[in-house]
C-alpha cells in the first residue's frame, strides 16, 4: 500500500528466508536444498497475499486515506485482515501438501491457525507502520498517543502472557511425559522380572530331574509359552561330548 506492487519481491525473499530458517538449523546444504522449493512454494503466497490485499484496498477504499471513518477502517481492516488473508494459508498449506510434510487431515486446522495469525498481524502491525509512514501524515502523526501507544502496549502484554502460557504448557508437558515414562519403566521392569522367572523355573527343572528329555522339556515349554506370549521360542539343546 504504501511503496506500491514493485516490493512484492521483497515479501517473497523476507518469507523464503523466515521460512528457511525455520526449517534448517546451521549450515546444512543438502537440507537447505530440500527445503528451498516448500520456502519458496509458501513465499509465493506470502507475496500473493500482500498483493491482493493492497489491491482490494486500492479498489474499494483507494489510498492514500486517512481512514477517518468507522467505515473506512471496517472496510480497511476486512479487506486487507480476514480477506486477502486466506491467500496464503491456502498456497501454503496446499505447498506443504504437495511436499508430504502435512497429511489432508491436518490441512483445516493449520489453514484456520494460519489465516487467524496473518489476521491478526494486519490488526496490529499495520496501524503501527502507517503512523510511521503513510499519509497524510499531518493526520496519521496525529494518532501516536490514540492508537499506536495501546497498540504496542497490547502487543507487549500479548507477548508476556504468550511466553508465560508457554513456559506453563512446557512444564506440564515435561510432567506428564516424566510420569509417562516412569509408569512404561515400571512396566518394563515387571515385564522383565516376569521372564526372568520364566527363566528361573526353567533352571529348576533341571534342579529338580535328573535327565531332562525333549518331550518333557517340551511340556514344560508350551506352559511357559501361554503365560509369556513375548516369548519367542525356548530351545532344548543337549550337550554333546
Amino acid at each position: 500500500l504504501l511503496y506500491g506492487y514493485r516490493v512484492w519481491p521483497g515479501v517473497w525473499l523476507g518469507s523464503v528466508c523466515i521460512n528457511l530458517s525455520l526449517a534448517v538449523s546451521g549450515l546444512d546444504v543438502a537440507a537447505l536444498l530440500h527445503a528451498a522449493p516448500v520456502a519458496a512454494g509458501i513465499a509465493i503466497g506470502s507475496s500473493l497475499q500482500a498483493v491482493v490485499g493492497a489491491w482490494l484496498v486500492r479498489r474499494v477504499l483507494g489510498f492514500p486515506h486517512a481512514l477517518d471513518s468507522e467505515r473506512a477502517v471496517a472496510i480497511f481492516l476486512g479487506l486487507g485482515g480476514p480477506v486477502s488473508c486466506l491467500v496464503a494459508p491456502v498456497v501454503g498449506v496446499a505447498t506443504l501438501w504437495w511436499a508430504g510434510i502435512m497429511p489432508v487431515a491436518d490441512a483445516f486446522d493449520s489453514a484456520r491457525t494460519w489465516w487467524i495469525g496473518d489476521a491478526i498481524g494486519v490488526f496490529i502491525f499495520a496501524p503501527l507502520v502507517f503512523i510511521c509512514c503513510a499519509k497524510p501524515r499531518a493526520v496519521w502523526r496525529r494518532r501516536w498517543l490514540p492508537v499506536a501507544l495501546p497498540l504496542v502496549l497490547m502487543v507487549v502484554a500479548v507477548v508476556a502472557m504468550f511466553v508465560r502460557v508457554s513456559t506453563w504448557e512446557q512444564a506440564r508437558i515435561e510432567r506428564a511425559f516424566a510420569e509417562r515414562a516412569r509408569e512404561l519403566a515400571s512396566n518394563l521392569t515387571r515385564s522383565i522380572d516376569s521372564y526372568m522367572d520364566m527363566l528361573y523355573a526353567l533352571d529348576g527343572l533341571y534342579a529338580a530331574s535328573a535327565q531332562v528329555d525333549r518331550d518333557e522339556f517340551g511340556v514344560f515349554a508350551e506352559h511357559l509359552a501361554v503365560r509369556h506370549p513375548g516369548l519367542r521360542a525356548l530351545s532344548w539343546v543337549p550337550r554333546v561330548a
